[in-house]
């Protein structure tokens, strides 16, 4: 059972498995030629896609409305 304090913070997200992480960094660093960037977990794509079509401001302004309580 998790604690009080991590159920908390994971109700209304959803976070990767430590092993999907896990799996990422060990690909970088196997890899020959690492990426600049490796991607795992809910949401990620998407937002790094918004990084790459957004101007700075806009991507902000997204980012925090979503953070904001």
């Amino acid at each position: 059972m998790r604690p009080a304090s991590t159920q908390k913070a994971t109700t209304n997200l959803t976070l990767p498995e430590p092993i999907v992480i896990a799996e990422l960094f060990k690909a970088g660093i196997e890899a020959k030629r690492p990426k600049t960037r490796y991607v795992g977990g809910y949401g990620a794509k998407p937002i790094l896609f918004l990084r790459k079509i957004l101007p700075d401001t806009l991507f902000r302004k997204v980012i925090l409305s979503q953070t904001k309580g």
